[in-house]
């Protein structure tokens, strides 16, 4: 049985601790996901003195310098270089990283909690003390300062007293303000958290401690509870993993956690469900050995789904609505060794998925169904293959797109990753004259409105045309937001634009040839908001073409 010793600590006490290398953050922790909303409600809380959780820390038995580095999260490891942490933090990281987000000095935090974090600017009213963020360092007006500055630690000219000297010649500053402002700071460093303190343990014990006190809250996702149970089994794996992710992430493939855990369990034990692989591990029915290679084959997989999404247009990771569409392409990637299936399938799998909504519900259970044809079959290629006629059959009524395919508003709409796909392979450009970028080349892109939205909410000719069909200015707003009315162009070319008429801008901004490329109608008649339906119904025939040419070229 573990000791557990029941002390306190004030917050001062706490972000000093963290800041020093006292406290590490161990590897089974998730990163740190909060952001200005949740930061600003913990520190009302704590200035209002309401209760906000324990802090719960573990006493580790061992003092080898190799075996905490296998333990703890790579980003601090640089605090450790000539000293061992004292204790690892098992709850409270996300309220312990955000409270030193705002109590160390401005300058110290990315050292002091890693650069992977991207953390908000808050600000604090000195006045009113109302707390605003920002993303980047300005104030919001000479009544804000950086929160860092009124509560970290003081010197001269750092922190509170530095800040009260600045504002000493202001005459609209008076004492109470001052008074206010040290009340807060006061009230936020001296806020004392119970702390439990866990000594005598195994790391496997701390695992499940772990996993019991986070799963009763709903606090981690299942692939992060599944993790903790594999890494004390597999030291240095969650570095490792994060380290890939983050890898991934830089060449334009953005995924989460559960999707590279659901490829890996999928490609180790040939069924994509996490907490069979992880009893698995639990269990010891795998060598270390065994799961690096497995690991090493997710790797190959998941680098190889990256080029042939690149290859075919995709490199707009947002657009796809879900991930789990890609598992089990992972899956058979990992499996087709002599490459037998075209990347042409991969890619309308992908699609006709999205389109489809085949992993809109119950996704685990559509994980375990699509396995089935996959692990039954002998060649893989077959497998995959008896797999996508199945899904385009249970889920398509055809595999021709239609202008019903182009309906309804853009948020998590698969039609946006169909219009892109249409777009890019027409050759569609940026809006700004004859040497635009093309559309696939944008660093950034805006999903820009072509009647624009404050155009449409103000013009004579539109409110006439809302009266004519008998809409509500909301069923207008769902009109004027549906996808036929989007396309992708550069922030530089949406800003302007602004709120300028289509009649207007297209004919300078969009020869006649992007106008096709963009499935824009060239009529200029349907650029007028009173033909606004119409233009609505062309451009998605037109789009449903487009698509449908890309599709072809998978062949």
């Amino acid at each position: 049985m573990p000791k557990l010793t029941r002390t306190h600590y004030s917050v001062r006490e706490l972000t000093r601790m963290f800041a020093k290398g006292d406290i590490a953050i161990p590897e089974i922790q998730r990163d740190f996901v909060w952001d200005a909303k949740r930061i600003r409600s913990l520190i009302d809380s704590v200035n209002r003195d309401y209760p906000s959780g324990a802090i719960i820390l573990w006493r580790p038995e061992f003092r080898k310098k190799s075996e905490f580095e296998m333990l703890i999260r790579p980003e601090r490891l640089k605090l450790y270089k000539d000293r061992l942490p004292t204790y690892l933090l098992l709850d409270g990281q996300q309220r312990l990283t955000a409270l030193c987000s705002v109590i160390l000095p401005a300058e110290e935090v990315m050292s002091s909690l890693g650069e992977e974090i991207d953390l908000p600017k808050l600000f604090i009213n000195i006045k009113n003390l109302k707390i605003e963020s920002r993303k980047d360092l300005l104030p919001p007006s000479n009544n804000h300062a950086l929160l860092n500055r009124v509560l970290s630690e003081e010197t001269e000219e750092s922190g509170l007293t530095g800040l009260l000297k600045e504002l000493k010649d202001r005459n609209d500053i008076l004492p109470k303000h001052h008074n206010l402002l040290k009340d807060f700071r006061d009230g936020i460093l001296q806020y004392v958290y119970p702390v439990q303190v866990l000594e005598d343990c195994k790391y496997e014990t701390v695992s499940d401690i772990f996993k019991r006190v986070n799963s009763q809250g709903k606090i981690l996702v299942t692939a992060e509870l599944e993790l903790a149970t594999i890494v004390p089994h597999w030291k240095g794996f969650s570095k490792h993993l994060r380290s890939f992710i983050r890898e991934m992430k830089g060449e334009g493939f953005i995924a989460d956690l559960p999707f590279y855990m659901k490829c890996l369990a999928f490609i180790a034990t040939d069924w994509p469900v996490l907490d069979y692989f992880s009893k698995q591990v639990l269990n010891g029915e795998f060598k270390k050995s065994q799961l690096e290679r497995f690991w090493r084959l997710t790797k190959q997989s998941i680098r190889r789904l990256n080029r042939i999404l690149e290859r075919n247009h995709i490199n707009r990771m947002e657009l796809i609505t879900t991930r789990n569409a890609l598992v089990p392409i992972v899956y058979a990637i990992a499996r087709d060794k002599r490459k037998r299936i075209e990347d042409g399938l991969f890619v309308k799998y992908l699609v006709y998925a999205m389109v489809g909504g085949h992993y809109v519900q119950q996704t685990e259970g559509v994980l375990k169904r699509d396995s089935y044809p996959l692990t039954d079959s002998k060649r893989i290629d077959k497998g995959f293959k008896k797999l996508y006629n199945q899904m385009t059959r249970r889920e398509l009524s055809s595999k021709v797109f239609d202008e019903s395919d182009f309906q309804g508003i853009a948020a998590k709409n698969p039609a946006l990753l169909s219009m892109y796909l249409g777009l890019v392979h027409a050759k569609a450009r940026d809006f700004s004259g004859k040497n635009s970028t093309p559309t696939k080349q944008l660093d950034k892109y805006q999903i820009h409105h072509i009647f624009p939205v404050e155009f449409m909410l103000s013009d004579e000719a539109a409110m006439k045309y809302t009266k004519k069909k008998k809409l509500s200015r909301a069923e207008f707003k769902l009109e004027i937001n549906d996808v036929a009315n989007l396309t992708f162009i550069s922030l530089e070319a949406n800003q302007e634009i602004k709120k300028r008429p289509p009649y207007d801008y297209l004919p300078k901004m969009c020869p006649s040839k992007n106008l096709a490329a963009h499935c824009i109608p060239k009529d200029a008649d349907l650029w007028k908001p009173q033909n606004f339906d119409k233009f609505c119904t062309e451009r998605r025939r037109m789009l449903a073409r487009a698509m449908n040419a890309y599709v072809r070229s998978l062949s």
